[in-house]
């Protein structure tokens, strides 16, 4: 059993001590139970707290209102927030660890984890082109602002209003259709929970050589509340979060001086929930392979290794585009390199 107490004083921010548990039980020789539990406090960065707002002006109709008329638009303030309070979290893990002595090369475990965060400071407004359908972020939007909310919108920047509507019109207040607030601030929750899975074992055939087969798979569940008294908000799963399910498993080989390895991988899909019609994407396969060859001394102590990333040259899904600026897939959780091959010579001294 493990204990510890931290204490942190940030001046003109806050101060806590912040407790964490951990507990290791081996029963047996053939598995363990591990528990862990444990509080943490984060002072928002400089950044966060002193970056000014930026106050853009954007096509209304790039920012999920598709019915829009023409010429109309959405002030959006970005950039960094003064009154930001530290955020707290509170976390448990439990791990189910197994080492069976009857077979030495297997090593499999399982555990469970969830994470609440409150006060988190995050860029509540992930998503621009849904926010203005999205009831959830009725609280950071101004439909139809007056003309004081608008001066005063714009006032913010140290810059003034940024117009990036490509209209090649002046300013014409009456066309705002709504203001944005995506500064950072703090949500009142965000919750975290889920499950890993990691499985081992290696062992050697007479005169074929050591084997060594992996796989680890995750599965996340994460939610927001921006809002004490809104509804919580579904994160992973959704397009730009996290997918809930992710895998990895490879098979290794290896005799004498050569070693040969072959991985997959795998990315769960996600929904694009940015507009009204929600719309599926695909998750993403790929394998990866790479050979390994030592030329021995008499070469001068030489490994020579070919690798191919994405083998079979798998692309993400495509998805819809608000403006052709943008990437027209998921590129916070897919690769478009495609397959990618290199070849490295290494040598020891």
């Amino acid at each position: 059993m493990e204990a510890a107490v931290r204490y942190e004083d940030y001046p003109g921010v806050g101060r806590l001590a912040t407790p964490k548990l951990g507990l290791i039980w081996g029963p047996t020789a053939d598995f363990d139970l591990k528990l862990s539990w444990g509080r943490s406090f984060r002072a928002p960065t400089l950044y966060q707290r002193i970056n000014p707002p930026w106050v853009y002006l954007l096509e209304g109709t790039l920012r999920g209102e598709r019915e829009a008329p023409p010429g109309q638009t959405v002030i959006l303030i970005d950039g960094g927030n003064p009154d930001l309070s530290p955020e707290k979290a509170s976390s448990l893990s439990a791990s189910f660890v197994l080492h069976p002595q009857s077979m030495p090369g297997l090593e499999a475990s399982v555990s469970a984890f969830k994470v609440n965060y409150s006060n988190r400071v995050v860029a509540p407004i992930a998503s621009w082109s849904r926010a203005l359908i999205d009831p959830a972020f009725a609280d950071l939007i101004n439909l139809l602002p007056g003309a004081e909310a608008i001066a005063s919108a714009i006032a913010l920047s140290p810059t003034g209003l940024d117009d990036q509507t490509g209209f090649g019109t002046p300013f014409d207040p009456t066309s705002v259709y709504a203001i944005m607030d995506a500064r950072y601030r703090n949500v009142a929750q965000d919750r975290i929970k889920g499950i890993d899975l990691a499985v081992r074992y290696r062992f050697e055939l007479t005169d074929a050589g050591s084997f060594e087969l992996y796989g680890n798979a995750s599965y996340l569940d994460t939610s927001r509340k921006l809002f004490p008294a809104s509804g919580p908000i579904d994160l992973s799963g959704t397009i730009f979060n996290p997918p809930r399910f992710k895998m990895r498993s490879g098979l290794g080989w290896s005799r004498s001086a050569l070693m040969i390895n072959l991985i997959a991988n795998y990315i769960g899909g996600v929904t694009d929930n940015r507009l009204t019609e929600t719309d599926k994407v695909s998750g993403l396969t790929t394998f990866d392979l790479s050979i390994r060859h030592h030329l021995g001394s008499k070469a001068g102590g030489i490994d020579i290794q070919a690798t191919a990333l994405n083998l079979f040259d798998k692309m993400p899904d495509r998805i819809r585009q608000a403006s052709v600026i943008y990437a027209p897939y998921d590129s916070t959780n897919y690769s478009a390199i495609g397959r990618y091959l290199s070849l490295s010579l290494t040598k020891s001294f």
